[in-house]
């Protein structure tokens, strides 16, 4: 019986080449990168817990316990969250196109039965297009790939373009009260960090999937140094400079330099935020795009591979084999 070819023998090593794909040093410079900004926020929990413990003793311990529980709920979870959602293989060697092609597929058709499936929780309705996810819907029951990269498209340029401009408006302005409000120094600086970092995640659960690791160290980096710049803007006496070159101008009533700090930061962080958002959508833009390199690759299918090359191989052995038998019988026949 002929045994017909599979590629079962080689699928458990799939998963590991992928997984190889993305370099190891961005993955250690991903780590690093959070680790110290982890160290970073805790050091600013700790200060505002030992202000708290300075008036009350009980506030103080248990100001810690809800420190630690909003870290991980704020901070641990969604980097979590994050890395466990998929991406597109983008950066890829002539022998990994097959690979990269099928893990794409795949990839694809998950964004898209998450999108279905998001679209009738109540929570998320608003997020998509009823009749652009309708049509979702028929790609994938009909699973056709070219359907689903197709309306995943539209969706990208309608629906998803116009709630990720919602949740970037929304956080900035966010963000810009949090700075406008809180006169702390630390307190600003964490809530600025948790409203990027809630966007950014709102941002990738929105598209339904998240960039490489090289473009996601670009993402951290730009919440961390809005971080960094909320910190850093409080008491800088920006606001002061604004007042006293606003007070010049006689179309401008007078301004305190606490009004214009609060607005100097507010506009600042605002800023940023609206900054940080954008750039997050223009990687998955192109991360998206980049994968349409591999989509449209010509790439053979490994069965009709096999069947081809061992048909190869049989007509050149059949040309062979007569001869071969002619000098085999010949040397029989000296020796005899």
């Amino acid at each position: 019986m002929e045994q017909k070819y599979s590629n079962d023998i080689t699928e458990s090593y799939d998963v590991e080449d992928l997984k190889k794909e993305e370099n190891k040093t961005y993955s250690y410079i991903l780590n690093l990168i959070l680790i110290t900004f982890g160290l970073f926020v805790i050091s600013l929990l700790l200060n505002i817990s030992d202000k708290i413990r300075n008036y009350n003793q009980t506030a103080g311990v248990i100001s810690i316990i809800i420190f630690a529980i909003l870290f991980v709920f704020f901070y641990i979870r969604p980097i979590l969250s994050i890395f466990r959602m998929r991406y597109f293989e983008t950066a890829i060697s002539g022998k990994n196109i097959i690979l990269a092609n099928r893990h794409n597929i795949k990839t694809r058709r998950e964004i898209a039965k998450r999108i279905v499936n998001l679209r009738q929780n109540k929570e998320y309705a608003n997020w998509y297009d009823a009749r652009l996810v309708q049509n979702l819907k028929v790609a994938l029951d009909n699973n056709n790939n070219d359907e689903i990269y197709n309306r995943l498209k539209v969706l990208m340029e309608k629906s998803i373009k116009t709630t990720s401009n919602k949740i970037i408006v929304s956080s900035a302005v966010q963000s810009g009260l949090y700075s406008a409000l809180v006169p702390s120094q630390q307190l600003d600086a964490l809530l600025v960090a948790s409203v990027n970092f809630k966007m950014v995640k709102d941002i990738l659960f929105l598209y339904g999937f998240r960039p490489t690791k090289a473009r996601l160290i670009k993402i951290y980096i730009n919440s961390i140094s809005a971080s960094l710049a909320a910190y850093g803007l409080e008491g800088s006496g920006v606001g002061s400079f604004i007042a006293r070159v606003l007070s010049r101008l006689p179309i401008i009533p007078t301004m305190s330099s606490y009004v214009a700090d609060a607005l100097a930061q507010a506009l600042a962080n605002g800023t940023f935020t609206l900054l940080i958002g954008y750039k997050a959508i223009d990687y998955l833009k192109k991360e998206y795009k980049l994968q349409v390199l591999i989509k449209e690759v010509d790439v053979l299918d490994d069965n009709n591979e096999f069947e081809t090359t061992k048909k190869e191989i049989e007509e050149e052995l059949n040309k062979k084999i007569p001869n071969v038998v002619k000098v085999l019988g010949s040397r029989v026949k000296k020796k005899q």
